[in-house]
């Protein structure tokens, strides 16, 4: 599997967060019938389907106690071993329930730090980035060709800022959901302090989120900004 998620590069040749253990999970086309039907119902809400999301490590958890029912969403580190060769270091997960009383609930391991950026950036050239809530947004923007950073959640935390600065954007866009206006404005007011670049906000025209708005008005927000 070609994973494209890192929270940030080693350049010195040590990782710089701590690496863990990959929890118990499978493929989404190895779990049992009724969890696939789920899954896909889950994706289809947002606009994805299972080949949108297998090549950026998503999987079924299987683990034995109270997190079964969870699309396990991996985040790596990009090691550089030497010249021309690295490795991805899982360093950091989150879990989103579907299944059972913690539906609609992620769990971001507190042992692990902060949740970190959710990117599919191993090329990035300067482009113009869009800033998002989730990981499903995220994912939902790269489906239309954009190029998409979930900050999973509404604000913006020290080592995701240090992070997005080493990307050197041409421009930033922050396309969060409707209900976190205030926390839009907030996160450009953080960027507009430390880029040079420009910083815009943009909104849904319908109100919904990236992931389940039709792609005409994803099109027409961002064209807009």
């Amino acid at each position: 599997v070609k994973h494209l998620l890192y929270p940030g590069d080693s350049t010195s040749g040590k990782v710089g967060s701590k690496v863990i253990p990959k929890p118990t999970t499978i493929s989404f086309r190895l779990a049992s019938r009724e969890v696939k039907r789920t899954l896909a119902a889950f994706l289809n809400d947002r606009n994805l389907i299972f080949p949108d999301v297998e090549p950026h490590g998503l999987e079924y958890y299987v683990g034995k106690d109270e997190k079964q029912g969870a699309i396990y969403i991996p985040f790596y580190e990009r090691e550089v071993i030497r010249e021309g060769v690295t490795r991805l270091n899982l360093t950091f997960y989150t879990l989103r329930f579907i299944i059972g009383d913690m539906q609609s609930r992620y769990i971001f391991p507190s042992a692990l730090g902060y949740p970190r950026l959710y990117t599919n950036l191993w090329n990035y050239v300067e482009e113009p980035l869009i800033l998002v809530e989730g990981v499903f947004d995220a994912l939902r923007l790269h489906k239309l060709g954009y190029t998409a950073i979930a900050l999973n959640g509404k604000r913006i935390n020290p080592l995701q800022l240090s992070t997005l600065l080493t990307l050197r954007p041409s421009k930033v866009i922050i396309l969060l959901d409707e209900d976190a206006i205030l926390s839009a404005v907030d996160i450009r007011n953080t960027l507009k302090a430390v880029l040079t670049v420009p910083v815009h906000l943009a909104y849904l025209k319908t109100g919904k989120d990236p992931a389940s708005a039709l792609a005409g008005d994803v099109h027409d927000t961002i064209r807009m900004v």
